[in-house]
């Protein structure tokens, strides 16, 4: 029964800033990442290693034009021993660029490690 706590405890969390404006999104993921994240693109797009490269590529995600971002949590998990975790999301995204609507539908997951006892984003994979 405490998998299922510990379970509901980083669902809530990953559930917390999907309902938040796009500016406190961009905060309380900033505040979430390990010191040394991994953000991991499923493309061509460049990786993102350590918090520096990675609050770079935040910053500019969050400036584009028009960005409206929608969440869907699909599925979240913990190791036996609490230490680590992951959740699996759809993510909407739409924004401008040179005047064009652009949108994209796709998953990510997030890799969470207890750190200091509180979880945070170790990897970042979509």
């Amino acid at each position: 029964m405490e998998k299922e706590k510990v379970k509901e405890e980083l669902k809530e969390l990953d559930l917390s800033y999907h309902l938040e404006s796009n500016d406190d999104i961009k905060l309380r993921l900033k505040r979430l990442l390990v010191h040394d994240v991994k953000f991991i693109s499923t493309n061509d797009a460049p990786n993102y290693i350590g918090n520096e490269e990675a609050n770079k590529y935040i910053d500019s995600f969050f400036n584009m034009e028009d960005l409206k971002l929608k969440f869907e949590l699909l599925y979240v998990d913990v190791s036996d021993d609490f230490t680590l975790g992951y959740t699996i999301n759809k993510m909407s995204v739409s924004f401008k660029k040179d005047g064009k609507l652009i949108s994209n539908t796709g998953r990510y997951i997030l890799v969470w490690k207890k750190y200091n006892g509180e979880w945070k984003i170790s990897i970042n994979m979509g």
